[in-house]
């Protein structure tokens, strides 16, 4: 029985050393995809935030025009 155990903790210790290969590949793909996609999501959170701004202020401008009846021959009216 002994020597059984042995054949299985050989074989799981050969299989935990290429897992730990792989796993160590795998991290630092992850870390290289995180980084890369940090810069394009920072510029998305800041084109949001400028957009809503934009928005904000067009809003609040439209807001001080007054209000003027439609007039179809001058629609800029």
């Amino acid at each position: 029985m002994h020597s059984d155990r042995g054949a299985r903790d050989g074989s799981g210790a050969a299989l935990d050393k290429h897992y730990q290969g792989y796993a160590e590949t795998m991290l630092r793909a992850w870390e290289i995809l995180g980084r890369s996609l940090e810069g394009p999501g920072t510029d998305v959170v800041r084109s949001v935030v400028a957009t809503v701004e934009t928005d904000l202020t067009n809003a609040r401008q439209l807001g001080e025009v007054p209000h003027q009846q439609h007039n179809r021959h001058r629609p800029w009216r």
